[in-house]
């Protein structure tokens, strides 16, 4: 394998941040939010054209938010 094949692979595997941010991905990448917060676990807050609406997030557990997952 020669290094151009490596780098490559390297960005086709996710990064740790990547995946400990996928839960917020889809608020990471709408262009139309203008803010949101972790209110607790499981509930999201997003602020955007329409004003604030909260989100269920299972996947946004208290080990999550305190970054033991």
């Amino acid at each position: 394998m020669n290094a151009r094949s490596e780098a490559v692979e390297l960005k086709t595997s996710p990064s740790t941040i990547d995946l400990q941010l996928a839960p917020l991905r889809p608020f990471l990448d709408d262009k139309t939010l203008t803010e949101f917060v972790i209110n607790g676990p499981g509930e999201v807050l997003t602020e955007g054209p329409d004003g604030w609406t909260t989100h269920q997030i299972p996947a946004i557990t208290q080990e999550w938010c305190l970054g033991q997952e």
